[in-house]
């Protein structure tokens, strides 16, 4: 099983729903970019981070017991994989809470890390709900495999959020970051 390695954790990671020699990973280029970005950017513990769209838990596991994480989305087969992957790490399966998309979120938070979604109007309504959750000098940071990025997708950040300033793209992925 290959294991996701990031500055903030080493983890053995699954898809969801198992099956025998999946030869998928659990996470991809974008999700270690943007977990490399974000220890570049040394935050202190008691920073609050929500993460949206974790297809399955890379980026909340990494950050659980490290930052105040707490992850969310629309796919109930994302919040299995998380709660699987924080116990395979050793992890309590409630170590980062989930919350579903359709509750509110229990801002602010000070950074949050997106993984864009394929439907553009789950990112815009995440966008919409995200503005008053947000803490001053909060970032909101995308990240997407470029063959799976809209452009669209950098002027709803900008719409919403701020100013958006995307990164050059590593191992075919970039980030997007609004301010």
């Amino acid at each position: 099983m290959p294991s996701f390695n990031s500055p903030f954790a080493d983890l053995d990671l699954i898809r969801q729903p198992e099956q025998a020699n999946d030869p998928l990973l659990a996470f991809d280029a974008a999700d270690q970019y943007l977990l490399e970005h974000l220890a570049a950017q040394a935050l202190q513990p008691s920073c609050r981070v929500l993460v949206l769209n974790d297809s399955f838990g890379a980026l909340a596991a990494s950050l659980a017991g490290r930052q105040q994480v707490t992850s969310s989305g629309d796919s109930h087969l994302a919040r299995l994989a998380l709660e699987k992957n924080l116990v395979r790490n050793g992890l309590a399966f409630d170590a980062v809470p989930f919350v579903p998309a359709n509750e509110p979120w229990q801002g602010p938070f000070d950074r949050v890390l997106v993984r864009v979604p394929k439907t553009l109007a789950l990112l815009e309504e995440q966008l919409i709900r995200l503005q008053d959750q947000l803490a001053p000098d909060a970032q909101v940071i995308a990240a997407a495999m470029i063959k799976h990025l809209p452009r669209a997708a950098g002027d709803l950040l900008e719409k919403y959020i701020g100013p958006v300033q995307a990164s050059l793209a590593r191992k075919k992925a970039r980030l997007l970051i609004a301010t």
